[in-house]
């Protein structure tokens, strides 16, 4: 109706004459006058439809039948303003002399780039604008636009801008209340960018597209930053109304700062992906998305009512708001498989779906999520958080100083209702430092949900001061829920050690009265559920959980459904048994600790033999002994006897006689073992590894009579008289002692293990581990400076014969040699360098012959498999602190490095299995400690 009253004005407005009435052809062509549409427009017919004149046939072009070239335009300066108005006619130069917003467009792709200088220019709208465009060739294809909505609106099918280095940017960066609306499709393509600002409001104005519009695509690498502004309202299917794609050269991204997103939709909840943002699967590249703030509320989408990631997408989302939105999976935020997604002080609230209320994880995917809340949010399975991890690949997530609170777990459609805050799947998931309270599940696991079907793929450790309270459901309110139900075929094999942990709990979980509150619920007593034998056996799963702090164990209620954290260190039941005509000691039911050794002693009757002992339901043949070490877990130990043949020798080597057996009983307060069954006159090696030793003491031997001194020590032989034999234990007292930490990483975290040593560095080692820093007559050297931070150590060590050089140069910052290192190490211990040479490299005219071969016979040094030392090669680290630590004596406690490795630990780039890392912590780390049978026993560091 408003073309059609503009048409009519402007033709009574030609009949009084007041604008020309014809438009003549160039000079040498046709007087007709003809325009770009399939009918001319003239004065007599005013074509409305004309998309180049909107009516108004003054502003037709004219072409003629011998130039069919579009006129010459002036190339435009740098932060030109181009004055664009619906009808323009002019030159662009002022408000009284306005440009369409075709032609604005059209003569910034005409104007040629200048050098390296990016132009830059600006279009502002004297009114509202109203084309469409005639095709994709159309759009912006170079330079840098703004275009200033003067509180006026753009309303078209699309505005395309293309190619790298042009930029489009949509409202004013220092002026936040230049108002432009923008009814339109805005794509951005091969590598272009889009910018959008405070005042830009992307809504729908024209329901000529019926009710589908997006707000803007990015394909093929493009970017679009949004630093403000409002998308409202819009509507587009199967995916969102903001699309983020790759294309040949590379995925797109979107950024955003600021801003709303609000009321969009991929259709209802039932269909569509993203209704505010789809990420599309990974096409020539990882797409990304990172948002910085803003609020994202009140969309739609059957897959991410907000936020849609396909496969291998990249996620970054901080201090962002998502508010009331709403999807069948994941009501905020949906990320498909093998997406990596990090998510920091965000707030989700409100959120909705069937499946995750606020967030759905795939299969794959590694997810961390940060000091961020969830409240209120609602969902079937997972009130605020649903994991779905299997088809064998590892899908992790990771949430850390998390707040859950409010979160509801509804029953749908008479299914689901399980995991108030999280349920978890199939998934590898860490619980540190969260607070987890007022959470309701309407089935199962007010708290968190643990379920799946494939073992393997199933961890969750729980770290930090956890508080799991207040939750609320019929079936575990304030526990995990553990569900896990195999498929019908879980493949062969039996499950490994690696796949046998389920629950750990690490660090120090002590928060006031929360501890008790934190546990494991079982849905049946003594089995996960049925059909899981397939995997386990019929093990009780109290195995399956335990503390990665040995000061707390998993303990289980008597009727053994739930397990939960106590104080103290955990033990472990090992289960002794023995057939007829023999004994096993201990025997019946054994508390271990956890961490502790144990060994069970073996011994027929006389007149029989071991016939087979059998560990946890496996042979390990006819063994006298057996040691259980490091003990993590429950075990059984059983054994049978067969009688012996007549002059048989027995399994332990020596004569028996059929009339007579004989023991060695060791005892230790009210404990006895007996050990073996031995002839008059065999000999008897007396062991020391029977008891664990007390705190703070060490075996000094054994004693014939309770309450005696010492008559055998470990290793010695006693001759079996004619009767059994009973030792009493000796106990003495340790001296702890302070091992200092002598080698230090680098500032960047790293330790280097595999780095060189300098001599100025071995130098600086050494001086460090002496008692006596003080020196007599020193060697000078023409290349120590005075000043230099390792000429003390020079000084020091050159005086006590440590430490020399060559031709009066002491070439510090040489790497020393694996020759040079031995030799030191073999003065600094006071060796006379004599040994007996085992290296086939390693020759008895070599100046570092005595030092290499005393230091291998004192076990400081070995060499390759090949037989060889290898002097001349530089030392590492590594290898030197091995070096240093065997000289003085230290030997690493393993147990209790490995047991606090997350707090010991500080080098980024030495890990568990990496050959050298206990030498290295050995070095690096002080600590208090005992001499024990294999080394060290710590007891504290500092």
């Amino acid at each position: 109706m408003k073309k059609r009253f503009l048409a009519v004005f402007l033709s009574f407005c030609m009949m009084i004459g007041l604008i020309p009435l014809t438009v003549f052809a160039g000079e040498g062509g046709s007087e007709e006058a003809i325009c770009s549409c399939e009918e001319p427009c003239k004065e007599e017919n005013v074509n409305v439809d004309c998309d180049v004149c909107a009516g108004d046939y003054t502003q037709c072009l004219v072409k003629t039948e011998e130039d069919d070239t579009e006129p010459e335009i002036e190339p435009l300066m740098n932060d030109t303003v181009i004055y664009v108005s619906n009808y323009g006619g002019g030159d662009g130069k002022s408000e009284e002399s306005t440009l369409t917003f075709a032609k604005a467009i059209h003569k910034i792709n005409e104007t040629p780039t200048t050098g390296d200088e990016e132009l830059k220019f600006v279009i502002s709208l004297t009114g509202n604008i109203e084309y469409i465009t005639n095709g994709s060739s159309e759009g912006f294809e170079k330079h840098h636009t703004t275009i200033l909505g003067n509180g006026h609106s753009i309303t078209t099918n699309n505005i395309r801008v293309s190619n790298e280095g042009t930029t489009l940017i949509l409202g004013n960066k220092t002026d936040g209340t230049n108002m432009l609306t923008v009814d339109a499709e805005v794509d951005v393509v091969d590598g272009a960018s889009l910018e959008i600002y405070s005042g830009v409001r992307f809504e729908n104005l024209d329901d000529g597209r019926n009710g589908m519009q997006q707000a803007f695509t990015l394909s093929n690498a493009a970017k679009c930053t949004m630093y403000g502004g409002v998308i409202t309202g819009l509507h587009y299917e199967p995916q969102g109304i903001i699309q983020i794609n790759g294309g040949s050269k590379g995925g797109s991204s979107f950024t955003m700062y600021d801003g709303e997103i609000s009321d969009c939709s991929a259709g209802n909840p039932s269909q569509g992906f993203g209704g505010a943002i789809f990420m599309q699967d990974n096409y020539g590249g990882p797409s990304k998305l990172e948002i910085y703030g803003g609020t994202i509320k009140n969309n739609k989408a059957r897959s991410g009512g907000a936020v849609y990631a396909g496969e291998n997408t990249k996620v970054y989302i901080k201090n962002a708001m998502f508010d009331g939105n709403e999807a069948t999976w994941g009501g905020a935020v949906y990320t498909d498989e093998e997406a990596e997604v990090s998510i920091k002080k965000t707030v989700f609230k409100s959120n909705e779906a069937i499946y995750g209320g606020a967030f759905v994880e795939g299969k794959g995917n590694k997810v961390k999520i940060e000091e961020t809340l969830f409240e209120n949010n609602t969902g079937s399975l997972g009130g605020a958080v649903l994991t779905l991890g299997n088809d064998g690949k590892e899908t992790t997530i990771e949430l850390s100083d998390c707040t859950m609170s409010g979160n509801k777990a509804a029953v749908n459609n008479e299914s689901g209702g399980y995991g108030g805050a999280i349920y978890l799947q199939d998934t590898k998931a860490t619980l540190s430092d969260c607070v987890i309270t007022k959470n309701t599940a309407e089935d199962s696991g007010g708290g968190v949900y643990f379920a799946g079907s494939r073992p393997d793929c199933m961890l969750l450790n729980i770290k930090g001061a956890l508080q799991i309270n207040d939750n609320d459901a019929p079936i575990a309110k304030n526990t995990y829920l553990l569900n896990l139900t195999p498929s019908e075929n879980p493949g062969e094999g039996e499950l490994t050690e690696a796949y046998q942990t389920f629950l750990t709990v690490a660090d120090d979980l002590n928060d006031g009265d929360k501890k008790a509150n934190i546990g494991v619920y079982m849905d049946k007593p003594g089995t996960f559920t049925v059909g899981y034998t397939t995997y386990c056996a019929d093990i009780d799963p109290a195995i399956y959980f335990f503390s990665d702090d040995i000061n707390y164990h998993v303990e289980w209620t008597e009727d053994k459904t739930e397990a939960r954290l106590v104080e103290g260190k955990a033990e472990y039941l090992i289960q002794s048994e023995a057939g007829d005509h023999g004994t096993i000691t201990p025997e019946g039911e054994v508390m271990v600790e956890m961490g502790q050794n144990i060994t069970f002693l073996i011994a027929p009757d006389n007149g029989y033999k071991i016939e087979d002992v059998m560990v946890d339901g496996v042979s390990v043949g006819a063994k006298e002994s057996h040691t259980f070490e490091n003990v993590t877990a429950n075990h059984t130990i059983s054994a049978t006897f067969d009688k012996k043949s007549d002059g048989s020798s027995s399994s332990y080597g020596g004569s028996y006689s059929l009339d007579n057996g004989y023991f060695v009983r060791y005892h230790n307060g009210d404990d006895t073992v007996r050990d073996g069954e031995y002839d008059h006159g065999d000999r008897v090696v007396i062991r020391d590894d029977v008891f664990a030793a007390p705190s703070g003491m060490e075996l000094a031997g054994w004693s014939l009579e309770e309450g005696e001194d010492v008559d055998y020590e470990a290793g010695d032989v006693l001759r079996m008289p004619d009767h059994s034999v009973d030792l009493y234990a000796v106990w003495e007292e340790t001296d702890e002692v302070y091992h200092k930490a002598y080698m230090n990483g680098y500032p960047d975290g790293t330790f280097g293990p595999e780095r060189t040593i300098t001599r100025a560095e071995a130098a600086q080692l050494l001086y460090g581990l002496l008692d006596d820093k003080t020196g007599g007559y020193s060697v000078y050297f023409t290349d120590v400076d005075n000043g230099a931070w390792y000429a003390e150590a020079v000084k020091v060590l050159s005086s006590k014969g440590i430490i020399a050089g060559s031709n009066g140069m002491f070439e510090p910052d040489r790497p020393v040699t694996r020759a040079e290192f031995a030799a030191m190490a073999a003065r600094f211990a006071g060796e006379d360098g004599k040994g007996v040479n085992v290296f086939s490299d390693v020759f008895a005219d070599e100046w570092y012959y005595g030092a290499v071969s005393c230091a291998a016979q004192n076990g400081w040094i070995s060499g390759y498999p090949d037989g060889t030392f290898r002097p001349q090669n530089s030392i590492t680290r590594a290898e030197a602190v091995t070096i240093v630590n065997k000289m003085l004596g230290r030997a690493p406690d393993e147990y209790y490095i490995y047991s606090n490795r997350y707090i010991l630990n500080r080098f980024t780039d030495v890990s568990e299995d990496f050959w050298g890392y206990y030498q290295i912590i050995e070095s690096a780390v002080g600590h208090y400690c005992r001499s024990g049978g294999d080394g060290e026993n710590w007891s504290a560091t500092a």
